[in-house]
C-alpha cells in the first residue's frame, strides 16, 4: 500500500485525529485503542488512531487484520509513530520518524485514555500538535 500520510508530525497527528473522528461516526468501526486494525464479527473492525488512518486514509480493507508491518518501511514509521503519540512518548514518535527530539520540547506527557474521556483524549492529541507546530514540527 502506498505512502499518502504528510512527513511533518504536526500534520501527520491532524490527520490522525480528523481519520479517528471519521471512524467514530461510522457503525462499521469501533475505536479500541489497543488494537491496530482487527475485524471483529457482524462487519465491526475495531481500531486504535493509527488503525483509523488505516482504515480511512490508507483504505484498509476492513475485512482484513492490519498493522504497520503490512505497509511500506516509511508509512510503517509514521504508524508506529502515531502510536506513540497517542500514549504521550513524543520522544519516541519522532526517534521513529528519525526526527531529532528539540530540546525545548517535552519527552513525553500524560495523555486522557480514550476508552475513559475520549473528548479529553482528542485535546490531549490537540495539545501535542500545538506543540509540535511551536517547534516547526
Amino acid at each position: 500500500m502506498s505512502n499518502e500520510l504528510p512527513d511533518k508530525p504536526s500534520d501527520l497527528l491532524e490527520l490522525a485525529l480528523s481519520d479517528l473522528e471519521k471512524v467514530e461516526g461510522s457503525s462499521r468501526y469501533k475505536v479500541y485503542m489497543y488494537t491496530w486494525h482487527v475485524p471483529q464479527k457482524r462487519s465491526v473492525c475495531q481500531v486504535c488512531m493509527a488503525g483509523a488512518v488505516m482504515a480511512k486514509t490508507l483504505k484498509a480493507d476492513r475485512f482484513k487484520r492490519h498493522s504497520p508491518e503490512d505497509f511500506e518501511n516509511d508509512t510503517k514509521k509514521k504508524l508506529t509513530a502515531l502510536n506513540y503519540f497517542r500514549t504521550g512518548l513524543l520522544d519516541l514518535a519522532l526517534e521513529v520518524l528519525g526526527i531529532d527530539h528539540p530540546l525545548s520540547l517535552v519527552k513525553s506527557t500524560w495523555v486522557a485514555s480514550y476508552q475513559t474521556d475520549r473528548e479529553q483524549f482528542k485535546k490531549d492529541m490537540r495539545d501535542i500538535i500545538e506543540a509540535l507546530k511551536g517547534e516547526g514540527l
